[in-house]
């Protein structure tokens, strides 16, 4: 799966404390099957753990699955996370069979903002 990932400016502007809502547009591949996904969510990390909870909708523009994923990992002071995470089908039928355990490795780029 690949993702674009926007995280609005952290409420603390500590690296070693953020939290933040955010936006996540991906395209996944399942059973020769292309999928795009847009994510919801909030996320916390302090020092190395963390988790979010995103809201993510699957879809390949005939049918629609969504699921709301809880996740909880390590961080390297938010700039690199590691995460596992599991899909729960809120849409009461599994399509694209995206239901259960997710691991993510994200990494972050910092853009100044001058």
């Amino acid at each position: 799966m690949a993702n674009l990932h926007y995280v609005g400016e952290s409420v603390t502007g500590l690296p070693w404390l953020f939290h933040g809502a955010f936006l996540d547009v991906g395209l996944a591949f399942n059973n020769k099957t292309e999928l795009f996904s847009g994510k919801i969510g909030y996320e916390y990390f302090f020092l190395f753990l963390g988790g979010r909870l995103n809201l993510v909708n699957y879809t390949d523009f005939k049918d629609n699955q969504l699921c709301m994923r809880p996740e909880i990992g390590l961080s390297l002071l938010s700039f690199l996370t590691i995460t596992y995470g599991y899909n729960i089908d809120l849409s009461g039928n599994d399509y694209f069979d995206v239901g259960g355990s997710i691991f993510s490795l994200n990494i972050g780029y910092l853009i100044d903002k001058k």
